[in-house]
C-alpha cells in the first residue's frame, strides 16, 4: 500500500554573494540549450533532459527536508552526452 504523499520542488540558485531568499526561488529558471555544433535532435535532448530531471527528483532518491545538489544534476546531464 502506498501512502499518498505529494512532493513539490522549486529550484533556487543564488549567486555567491547573494542571500538565499524567496526571490531567488522565484527568479531562478532552468534553461536547456542545444549546442549548434552537435547534430542531436531537439526531441532526443528533451527526452534525455526529462529522464535526468525525473530521476534526480524521484522520491526514492531523496528524503523529506533534504537539500539537493544541483551540481549533481548538471553533471548527470554532461555524463549523458
Amino acid at each position: 500500500m502506498c501512502d499518498p504523499i505529494y512532493n513539490a520542488f522549486d529550484i533556487g540558485l543564488p549567486f555567491p554573494d547573494e542571500k538565499n531568499t524567496e526571490l531567488v526561488r522565484t527568479e531562478t529558471k532552468l534553461k536547456i540549450y542545444r549546442d549548434p555544433a552537435y547534430n542531436t535532435s531537439k526531441e532526443l535532448i528533451k527526452s534525455n533532459a526529462f529522464d535526468i530531471i525525473q530521476k534526480f527528483f524521484d522520491t526514492s532518491n531523496n528524503k523529506l527536508g533534504s537539500i539537493l545538489n544541483l551540481s549533481q544534476l548538471s553533471q548527470e546531464r554532461k555524463d549523458k552526452q
